[in-house]
């Protein structure tokens, strides 16, 4: 779709003039001709397609000048720093699609997938969540072992998910924030009471509001009309309120804006300080390795070799993953 896009873009180019307006910087350097950048609804920068790099027109948009400096690379756990092990993944399989796949995740850590579309990445994560049948193995999260567990058994045992696509899987858009942050909380707010409590609900919403600085004019608020960086701040604070342990993110920055992308980054960071584990799928490979301590690459279905150490001053390369990746 985007080929078809540029190839009649180009070919009006004599003929019209055109804005274009991205947050896929590889998409604005292919397309554009000179390049405006706004930071906080004021022009910071203007350069020329042929002298700019997504590095450049990031540290424009967010006033970071490296790649650790914008992934919070110094504040990511050390290996002295991780706990104990939350979650184990023991030969879990999803018919012939996915696995058999091993590894475990500890306090603090956060362990990224990369690979290419069709390698089972998106497949593996929705198995983690409960929401495809596991045919054999099993999932054990601090000390429960589950065998083919369901969404829900998942959500008991502590295990949170954010899908790739919000809006389809993540949201009810036309609810409320409140509604969306306190969808995981609602049973063990109740326990065998048939009453909803408004108040914690209340309490928890505004709470992540101001923990995750959402914008928005107020719990009330529908989450249609929030940018796309603050619904995805929604489905985040919907685990936050349930203080989840372990959380599945599947290309969590996906369509929001590079000041959004870093506001996650460091919730992330803050949230692995609290011992929180991360699953963490992407299809930005500077942004995997950037966050991850441990990074696996997936092909058919499974995990090729051992996964790559990416702590502090080790991290893999783009064109180490690649290799294994194709």
């Amino acid at each position: 779709g985007r080929e078809i896009l540029f190839d009649l873009v180009n070919d009006l180019r004599d003929r019209a003039t055109f804005v274009f307006v991205s947050h896929e910087l590889d998409e604005v350097l292919q397309i554009s001709d000179r390049i405006y950048v706004l930071k906080d609804g004021e022009h910071v920068d203007t350069t020329t397609a042929a002298e700019a790099t997504t590095d450049s027109l990031q540290q424009a948009m967010v006033g970071r000048e490296t790649a650790d400096e914008y992934y919070r690379v110094p504040d990511q756990q050390r290996e002295a720093d991780l706990g104990e092990t939350t979650m184990a993944v023991d030969e879990v399989v999803h018919e012939d699609t996915v696995g058999p796949i091993s590894f475990s995740i500890r306090e603090g850590e956060i362990f990224g997938i990369v690979g290419v579309e069709g390698s089972g990445k998106q497949r593996f994560g929705r198995l983690l969540a409960g929401d495809l049948d596991m045919t054999r193995g099993s999932i054990s999260v601090d000390g429960t072992t589950l065998q083919d567990p369901t969404v829900s058994d998942m959500v008991d045992a502590g295990v949170g998910y954010i899908p790739k696509d919000r809006k389809s899987e993540g949201l009810l858009l036309y609810q409320s924030v409140l509604v969306n942050t306190s969808l995981a909380m609602v049973r063990d707010m109740n326990g065998n009471m048939p009453l909803l409590d408004l108040d914690a609900e209340e309490e928890a919403t505004l709470d992540a509001i101001e923990e995750l600085s959402i914008k928005t004019p107020g719990p009330n608020a529908l989450v249609h009309g929030l940018s796309g960086g603050n619904q995805q701040k929604v489905v985040i604070a919907r685990w936050l309120a349930q203080e989840t342990p372990v959380l599945v993110m599947d290309n969590v920055t996906r369509g929001i804006d590079v000041g959004a992308k870093e506001e996650v980054y460091r919730l992330c960071r803050e949230l692995t300080e609290k011992g929180v584990s991360i699953v963490f799928i992407g299809d930005e490979l500077p942004e995997v390795i950037g966050m991850s301590n441990r990074i696996a690459v997936m092909a058919k279905g499974e995990f090729v070799g051992e996964p790559f150490d990416a702590s502090q001053g080790n991290k893999p390369s783009e064109e180490d993953l690649i290799q294994e990746m194709i």
